[in-house]
């Protein structure tokens, strides 16, 4: 496999491991298509897991269930902060998840004041540059902006007294949209309700000049009762600002390649047609439990190339449903189809217009 093994592991395992345990299985299969090997893979660590913090310390031993495929995972880095630390007026519980850069962590309001919980995210020891830190400022003064319930609010932030930024942001408890969508068996309806809601929070962003510019469904939560709350605005840009050529190549370097537009992969100018595309992606998976591209196994380089010229299928022919294929085959198709187009000018101007036409 092309991206690190055990990376995509992890992520499966601890998407999973928040699942009842009969619904695994079938969410695993859902998300692998036709990786078989994978799903066991996942399963047997599942299986075997004792108590442990909410990721893994050192990349699991994958040797034993993946024989003959060379692992080199990347020394473990330090957490940022460990239970206990102080963030302003907020102390430490446990580490939430970690990142390229940084850690969130769960806190909770320790002035006495009223008692919240936050999450945390820090820039972790050695990553806290002066770029680093511009960064984390702009996200800040990006997320003041946004006021929406399905928009994770900002609630403080600061620098540590060691230097290290911070954001304290809104808890959310939920699990990833495509999860949670395999967990409750959505039908085709529900995950296209359910996936309008995710366009009206993007759409209040773009109402304010914002681009999240990283869209896919691990920062979409979803809670108990179908809430959702968009997350991690990182890499997002204000349109009325002009972005640097180091802070263009820094985002083409964060985003996820999978959802990216071609726009972003080639450097060209962002718009809001850039989340159009992205959620497009999201919507097609969504739908047709597949991705659009054919192959999700692929490098950095690959995925560019790939996103830059790989048509989509119709998503009525490439859903892994029949029943669910039928339910997309039309309208669905064209509007995937339009969202899905690889030159902006093609796709919908905006994302309320890609919403009215679901609706």
């Amino acid at each position: 496999m092309q991206q690190p093994l055990w990376r995509r592991v992890e992520e499966l395992f601890h998407e999973a491991r928040a699942l009842p345990e009969s619904a695994r299985r079938a969410f695993l299969a859902e998300r692998c298509p036709g990786e078989s090997r994978l799903v066991e893979t996942v399963l047997q660590l599942l299986a075997a897991e004792q108590p442990a913090s909410a990721r893994f310390s050192t990349p699991p031993d994958l040797a034993p269930v993946l024989p003959g495929i060379a692992i080199t995972p990347p020394p473990p880095a330090a957490p940022a902060a460990a239970a206990g630390a102080m963030f302003g007026h907020w102390r430490v519980e446990r580490l939430l998840g970690s990142g390229g850069m940084g850690d969130v962590f769960l806190a909770r309001r320790a002035d006495g004041e009223f008692d919240m919980r936050a999450a945390v995210k820090v820039v972790r020891r050695g990553f806290d540059s002066e770029h680093t830190r511009r960064r984390f400022a702009a996200e800040r003064q990006i997320l003041a902006r946004l006021e929406h319930p399905s928009i994770a609010r900002l609630l403080d932030g600061g620098i540590t007294p060691d230097g290290l930024p911070f954001l304290v942001m809104e808890y959310v408890e939920g699990q990833p949209l495509d999860a949670y969508a395999a967990a409750q068996r959505l039908t085709v309806r529900d995950r296209l309700l359910l996936f309008l809601k995710v366009c009206e929070a993007v759409r209040h962003a773009h109402g304010f000049l914002v681009v999240h510019r990283d869209l896919k469904p691990q920062n979409i939560l979803v809670g108990p009762s179908g809430n959702v709350k968009l997350l991690d605005f990182g890499i997002a840009k204000l349109l009325d600002e002009a972005a640097s050529s180091e802070e263009t190549g820094t985002a083409n370097v964060l985003l996820t390649p999978r959802y990216a537009s071609p726009e972003q992969t080639m450097g060209r100018p962002v718009t809001v047609q850039s989340d159009v595309y992205s959620l497009g992606v999201i919507l097609f998976e969504l739908l047709c439990r597949r991705s659009p591209y054919s192959n999700t196994q692929r490098t950095v380089a690959e995925w560019f190339r790939a996103i830059e010229s790989e048509e989509a299928p119709l998503a009525s022919h490439a859903a892994a449903d029949p029943a669910a294929a039928r339910e997309i085959a039309g309208d669905i198709d064209q509007i995937l189809a339009k969202a899905l187009a690889k030159d902006p000018k093609d796709r919908y101007a905006s994302v309320e217009q890609f919403a009215l036409d679901i609706t």
